[in-house]
């Protein structure tokens, strides 16, 4: 799953509201924990995952490739049970 926010609409709380509606849904489905992999250069959802509790635990370097740049893949996990 993604969650994607228009400009102008980050910083407002929306996805902090969507992650944790995934997590309550993913615990209800007995799912024991949620993985996040996203460009290192990400530091908007990087502060955003860490602030909820997701902890990283894989950083794969030159694996991505958007817009002509090589790029940083780094993995979040968190344990929801």
């Amino acid at each position: 799953m993604s969650i994607y926010l228009a400009p102008g609409y980050t910083g407002r709380g929306i996805g902090r509201t969507a992650m944790k509606h995934l997590e309550a849904a993913a615990a209800a489905g007995e799912i024991r924990v949620l993985i996040g992999s996203l460009c290192s250069d990400n530091h908007v959802s990087i502060r955003l995952l860490e602030g909820m509790g997701y902890r990283k635990v894989a950083h794969l370097s030159g694996v991505g490739e958007k817009f002509g740049r090589i790029l940083d893949v780094v993995m979040y996990q968190k344990l929801l049970g």
